[in-house]
């Protein structure tokens, strides 16, 4: 497939948002563990939980910016033209049906909009105001993958082959920079 710049910088962006939501939601469950001896006395501060709480929020805005509504600049539907196929390979490597999925980015999307961008204190009261993020991280990862395959081999080795993986580790090296013995597990976080 012969892609133009307009195309190449669309794939480039996608995947940006797409790795740095990795970056963020996997720092955000890496620090989850440590949250008791980082934010020691006094507990107003909470200085990581905030930090825990960006990081969450960032994630949601760049999930949203790649799956969100097609207005996204940086929305799949602008970059892969085929969008029933992509979208049944898409939910049957998540393992989940269209309502499934069109709940689930209703979802996100009331998070993001509700919760971080416009901050509506009667939504903040609700319950099971935070989606899950496993859904999230399972499609971010499918698309990373498809679109860092259209790129041109010399392109590719600008970002990770494995969005999981590339998270898992961004998240294990800020937390050796917070203490040594601090491990992440990823697991423990689907």
């Amino acid at each position: 497939m012969i892609l133009d710049n307009e195309k190449l910088l669309k794939i480039e962006n996608a995947l940006m948002c797409l790795e740095i939501f990795s970056r963020d939601i996997h720092t955000f469950f890496a620090m989850a563990n440590y949250l008791n001896i980082l934010d020691k006395d006094p507990y107003i501060y909470s200085p990581f939980r905030n930090i825990r709480n960006a990081l969450l929020g960032d994630a949601a805005v760049r999930w949203c910016q790649v799956f969100g509504t097609y207005n996204e600049d940086n929305h799949w539907k602008k970059i892969i033209n085929d969008h029933e196929a992509f979208m049944s390979k898409l939910l049957n490597n998540v393992g989940i049906d269209t309502l499934s999925y069109e709940e689930y980015n209703k979802e996100m999307r009331e998070f993001r909009n509700k919760a971080i961008a416009h901050f509506e204190p009667q939504y903040m009261n609700a319950e099971n105001i935070v989606p899950t993020f496993s859904i999230a991280m399972k499609t971010s990862s499918y698309l990373h993958r498809y679109l860092r395959d259209l790129l041109p081999v010399g392109m590719r080795n600008s970002h990770p082959e494995d969005l999981m993986q590339f998270g898992e580790i961004t998240a294990q090296c800020v937390l050796n920079r917070l203490d040594d013995d601090f491990i992440y597990h990823p697991m423990n976080m689907l």
